[in-house]
């Protein structure tokens, strides 16, 4: 499971710190930068009382990294406690064809339920969290080609040439 980007408050990482106790064989990747005079420590001390299975990168990911960083997950999370616009990260799941365990916030639901490109998980609970792991997780290991073919569906659809095609369709009016 791979948690990607800058490390706020609001995107729910002790959340999904706490939901991957007791996921088996699984591991989460955290790899983004803290903001600017914060600490990872309280992270720090969720994931060692929680005795998961966790590899860290916090720091600045260059972009050479996020080739790799997608590659290596299966599934990306995005356990926001609220959020109001439109996640890059998300965008990057789709473009490297992962599928997703977001929280019922923003426009996150409108993608799942028109791509089946992952599972809800309800916000600031992290016993919910942990059961959508589990079910994606299950999902995977039973057909993971339902994923890959709603991704591709969901790349294709959400693509720079399919935008610019529909801006420039847009502007001939």
């Amino acid at each position: 499971f791979l948690f990607y980007g800058l490390i706020r408050e609001q995107k729910g990482l002790d959340d999904l710190i706490l939901a991957m106790c007791g996921v088996p064989d699984s591991q989460l990747v955290i790899a983004g930068a803290m903001p600017h005079g914060e600490s990872f420590a309280n992270y720090q001390k969720l994931i060692d009382e929680a005795n998961i299975d966790c590899v860290k990168f916090i720091e600045y990911i260059p972009n050479e990294w996020t080739d790799e960083l997608y590659q290596a997950c299966d599934v990306v999370c995005l356990p926001y406690k609220y959020f109001y616009s439109q996640s890059g990260v998300f965008m990057q799941s789709i473009k490297y064809r992962k599928p997703v365990v977001v929280s019922d916030v923003s426009s996150f639901k409108e993608y799942i339920d028109k791509y089946g490109m992952g599972v809800l998980c309800k916000p600031c609970e992290p016993g919910d969290l942990h059961s959508k792991l589990c079910e994606i997780k299950e999902k995977l290991s039973v057909n993971k080609l339902v994923f890959a073919e709603n991704m591709e569906l969901a790349a294709c659809e959400n693509s720079w040439e399919k935008s610019a095609e529909k801006h420039i369709k847009l502007f001939m009016k």
